[in-house]
């Protein structure tokens, strides 16, 4: 201990000197490095001796005390920490922030350079000296799938083969089933559940995304333990960067972009200064006596009591359970007992700060730092109570923060014996909880959004039209807009971190998207509409995890309390704040703990508080949680005006309206008008006519004997200019024909863009754009034996969806394009196309692309032959 009081005086003391700009001379360095090592070699043998000395640098070896003697004589020079400049004494480093970051540095590097066999503090100096060995280590305090793993309990969200999200609920089936469709799910359906995300390392991300982060407990150690462990962890990985960037750098994820030499420092740093806010609302005091309880925390590692290990491990964390027990160790050994007696050590502290300062007899430091003695006036003076200082000094308000860090210092038969269980459970989910009394708002602005933008707005559309432009086109129409997407915001900022981290909710969002605030002015509308691709995960995925918090919070309540759920459920659609753990943290839960506390008020002491805990458990239970419902996990699912075509929308529309196809001579005359007598630019526009219907009869149905154009101008009140064009397909095809006819349409679309030297297929990878080069005569002799129109649209339809780098199921390129293409037509329920096993052998999957144009072509051959043109 006195091995490192002795380092971080040394550092104070020669701060002074370089913050004044002054140089200490060659010679003195020289004098003190010679100096230093005689006193090594005489104090060496007798501090063995001591009880302390297996925490004394004096013990180490002589490689070990020529490092300690550079340290010290780079510290006299000012080169600690270089090539790093984040230890040296500057002005700027020396400001009151950078002073108090820079002594907490140092005192993490003494202590993890002489304390580094205790059983604990080994694994810190193992990040400090040697970063390659931890970096794939689970890091303290990083976020892990506790909350993902609890969840699956409840099911889990599924993508079927066709693209219908569905959800799988295990507490009521034990077979899936496609709620979109009945169909029985299978293997190959995607869990959107993020399962494998990456937990070794460094995960926070950056530190702009924890800015007005709260404190909240984590796995078994409280919310003071968590800012404790997670500030110690940073401290000592920005340390070991000084010797070795790269492997730090190779331990951090979650960043965008890549880190450079200098990025690695402002990150780290960036993270110690949030680090630091954390505790300091953890402890509800400042942050200079937040630095200041580090620094007791330091101590305590140093101290001897905390030297002996119980249990002869060695803490390398290449496990979540190792993790867990360092983490619990380290509260238990070094930080529960600074916090227990911390407002004594600080008054103590305080105490000695004014004495060494010469000002205990200043009678404006001694009310400053409310020291003064508290006599009160006699009993017979005319001064009144309001006039006594002492009665209205300042005093912390008790926190939810203080309230939660309390319960969690209580074990489990502690909170047995005081009936406080289920207020303990609740504390550590209330940070997610708060969030629940928005759900309401965000569904009722989901279904808002749906009803305006579903199948008429684009992805592309939804990311550049912003927020703020979205409210002031309708703020006037919709009154409440601007509260509903005020409620979206607020349910994100505090719940994003748990589903971007923690794997919170059942719906996976990609990293580039959890951003922490919601800046309405840049984001466009895309991250409030519910949908499985790109930023609308962020809303399917936030309702999802507000709906799980409930759940998952009521089943354990229902544990606690030795009770049956109800099986029966509210429906996402209808629920209202009275279904809901809903509640103002500030004008309902804040003023519920005050009346529960009990103070105690000594002359000469600070207030003391108690906690009626079993009284609060009955009204916690009472007023917030009893009677409240578990909801169904279901979706609102949108759809972009350009996603209409899909498996998923002709799948919904084939069972919301069967479908037929046309006769052979019906298909003739609708292709050779639009062959040749529609232009291609009225093509396209009645082809966006039928991509409209699709979407709205996939989601709503219609009459089957209806036609098309009917349906577009009656029910859809599309004008006349931007419905079909054709003549013969607004007479000839019904609803039950809309299918036939977008087939019909694209490839003649398709065919338009060929001739115009554009490629219809660039969406599609180069690896199924292989030339094949058969004998013409035997390709020729083969599409006459087949129903080459039939293929063309088959194909095409094929090419588009299966073969998409949209579509999430990969093809392999190399199988028999007749294997793949029976394949699909099996799915969709459609008869074999025939004598489709004529087409040759060496016909892949890798050549769809150049078999279809070779087909348009030999259909265009016909064609002509058969109309005489040119």
């Amino acid at each position: 201990m006195a091995s490192i009081a002795y380092i971080l005086a040394m550092y104070h003391e020669a701060a002074v000197v370089h913050q004044s700009e002054k140089k200490i001379s060659d010679k003195s360095l020289s004098a003190f490095d010679v100096g230093l090592r005689e006193y090594f070699d005489m104090k060496k043998t007798a501090i063995l001796n001591e009880e302390d000395g297996s925490c004394s640098l004096f013990s180490k070896t002589p490689n070990y005390l020529s490092k300690v003697t550079k340290l010290l004589n780079d510290v006299l020079s000012n080169k600690q920490g270089l090539p790093k400049s984040f230890l040296k004494v500057t002005p700027e480093n020396m400001e009151r922030g950078g002073r108090n970051l820079s002594s907490l540095l140092m005192h993490v590097l003494a202590v993890t350079m002489v304390c580094d066999n205790i059983y604990a503090v080994e694994f810190l100096s193992k990040i400090v000296q040697n970063p390659t060995s931890v970096k794939m280590a689970y890091l303290p305090t990083m976020p892990d799938d506790v909350k993902s793993k609890i969840q699956r309990t409840e099911g889990s969200w599924y993508l079927s083969t066709i693209n219908h999200l569905y959800f799988h609920d295990e507490h009521s089936s034990k077979v899936r089933i496609c709620s979109q469709c009945g169909v029985c799910a299978d293997s190959n359906d995607e869990s959107l559940q993020s399962c494998e995300r990456h937990l070794r390392g460094h995960i926070l991300g950056n530190p702009a995304t924890r800015k007005g982060e709260a404190p909240y407990p984590m796995r078994d150690i409280n919310h003071i333990s968590v800012a404790v462990l997670r500030l110690l962890t940073h401290a000592c990985i920005l340390l070991g960067s000084i010797e070795n960037t790269k492997d730090v750098i190779e331990s951090i994820s979650g960043v965008k972009g890549d880190l450079s030499d200098t990025d690695v420092v402002e990150f780290l740093i960036g993270h110690m200064h949030e680090d630091i806010k954390l505790l300091a609302k953890a402890l509800g005091k400042s942050q200079d006596e937040a630095f200041l309880m580090m620094h007791l925390v330091l101590k305590q590692m140093s101290m001897s009591e905390a030297i002996v290990s119980k249990e002869n491990t060695q803490f390398l964390l290449k496990t979540p359970e190792e993790r867990d027990k360092w983490e619990s160790l380290v509260e238990e050994a070094f930080i529960r007992p600074v916090v227990k007696e911390f407002d004594d050590m600080l008054k103590n502290l305080q105490t000695e700060m004014i004495k060494d300062a010469g000002l205990e007899g200043d009678a404006l430091m001694q009310e400053i730092y409310e020291l003064k003695e508290n006599d009160l006036p006699p009993t017979d003076s005319e001064v009144t109570l309001c006039e006594i200082p002492a009665l209205w000094r300042f005093s912390i308000k008790f926190s939810l923060e203080q309230l939660g860090g309390v319960l969690v210092n209580l074990n489990a038969k502690e909170r047995e014996e005081m009936e406080c269980q289920v207020l303990h459970e609740f504390m550590q989910w209330e940070c997610l909880l708060r969030a629940l009394r928005y759900l309401p708002d965000i569904v009722e602005l989901q279904f808002m959004l749906r009803s305006i933008y579903n199948l008429r707005i684009s992805e592309q559309q939804a990311e550049t039209l912003t927020i703020d432009k979205f409210i002031s086109d309708y703020e006037e129409r919709k009154p409440n807009l601007k509260k509903l997407v005020r409620s979206f915001c607020s349910a994100w900022r505090i719940m994003q971190k748990a589903i971007a981290t923690e794997g919170l909710g059942g719906i996976g969002i990609d990293e580039k998207y959890c951003i922490e605030e919601i800046d309405t002015s840049e984001i466009g509308i895309a991250m409030l509409l519910p949908t499985t691709v790109g930023r609308g995960r962020c809303s399917l995925g936030l309702v999802d995890a507000m709906v799980s918090t409930q759940n998952i919070f009521l089943r354990r309540f229902s544990e606690l309390k030795k009770f049956d759920l109800s099986d029966q459920r509210v429906n996402l659609a209808d629920v209202t704040p009275f279904h809901l753990i809903a509640y103002d943290p500030k004008e309902e839960l804040e003023p519920l703990v005050t009346a529960h506390l009990d103070y105690t008020l000594e002359m000469d002491k600070e207030n003391k508080i108690d906690v009626d805990f079993a009284s609060l458990d009955r009204q916690i239970i009472n007023n917030f949680i009893e009677g409240k419902s578990l909801i169904v996990r279901e979706v609102f699912p949108f759809t972009y005006s350009d996603s209409i075509c899909d498996k998923l929308t002709f799948a919904n529309l084939r069972r919301r309206v069967p479908q037929e196809t046309l006769s052979k001579i019906q298909q003739q005359e609708i292709t050779r008008e639009l062959r040749h007598k529609i232009m291609f630019p009225d093509l396209c526009s009645s082809l966006r006519a039928v991509h409209l219907s699709i979407g709205f009869l996939s989601s709503m149905g219609g009459e089957r004997d209806m036609t098309i154009q009917n349906y577009l101008t009656e029910i859809l009140r599309v004008p006349q200019k931007d419905c079909i064009q054709s003549e013969k397909a607004r007479k000839m095809c019904l609803l039950a024909h809309t299918l036939e006819l977008w087939q019909i349409m694209s490839v003649e679309q398709a065919r338009g863009f060929i001739k115009g030297k554009s490629d219809p297929f660039s969406d599609i990878h180069g690896k199924f754009k292989e030339p094949f080069k058969p004998i013409r005569e035997d390709l020729i002799d083969i599409l006459r034996r087949i129903d080459v129109d039939v293929v063309i649209k088959e194909l095409y339809e094929f090419i588009m969806f299966d073969l998409s780098a949209n579509d999430r199921i990969p093809v392999n390129a190399s199988i028999r394009l007749e294997e793949a293409l029976n394949n699909y037509l099996t799915n969709k329920s459609v008869e074999k196309i025939k004598n489709i096993e004529l087409l040759p052998k060496t016909l892949r999957v890798k050549h769809s692309v150049e078999f279809w144009r070779y087909a348009i072509e030999y259909q265009t051959e016909v064609d002509r032959t058969m109309t005489g043109m040119d």
